[in-house]
């Protein structure tokens, strides 16, 4: 430190000391925005598909014999198989959620699933991110999912996302 200061007093290679302090600083700001950053984006982008598709799926799975009397009922535990699958596929994960290789996920999402059947007027789904106002038969998903950096592999945000679809007549 004392050799650094020095040649800033002394005035004889100041200029490479000061370039290579920059690079120093800003070569790994560079490199999180150009390979984490939008890995990022696109990881996210992935879960909140797969949560969409996953929801979209599960609402189609109805109770015939309730549609035959006009009313709109998901079968939650055929809902649930689905909705599992979906996400254990899309994602890379195995029967009890643990990332597979190459999986972009880091450690075991915690997955809530809340099936709304004839609500009577608006009902509200409480998930840890904000409540859900519903006044249809509804799925809702939420999911919190760690996802690993590239660049920097320490480092780890979790995701987390909502997915909600409503069946009507």
């Amino acid at each position: 430190m004392k050799k650094i200061c020095n040649l800033i007093k002394n005035k004889k290679g100041v200029t490479s000391v000061y370039v290579i302090l920059i690079i120093s600083v800003l070569l790994p700001l560079i490199m999180f925005l150009s390979i984490d950053v939008p890995h990022y984006l696109d990881s996210s982008r992935k879960i909140k598909n797969t949560l969409d598709n996953a929801s979209s799926s599960a609402i189609t799975l109805l109770n015939d014999q309730k549609i035959s009397e006009g009313v709109l009922e998901v079968d939650k535990q055929v809902a649930d198989a689905m909705i599992k699958r979906i996400i254990k596929n899309d994602l890379s994960l195995d029967d009890n959620y643990m990332p597979l290789k190459g999986s972009i996920v880091s450690k075991k999402p915690n997955i809530k699933t809340y099936v709304v059947n004839n609500p009577k007027g608006i009902e509200t789904v409480q998930t840890p991110i904000d409540n859900v106002k519903v006044n249809k038969t509804s799925v809702i998903i939420y999911a919190e999912i760690p996802v690993k950096g590239l660049f920097f592999t320490f480092n780890e945000v979790t995701m987390r996302k909502v997915a909600v679809s409503q069946a009507q007549f």
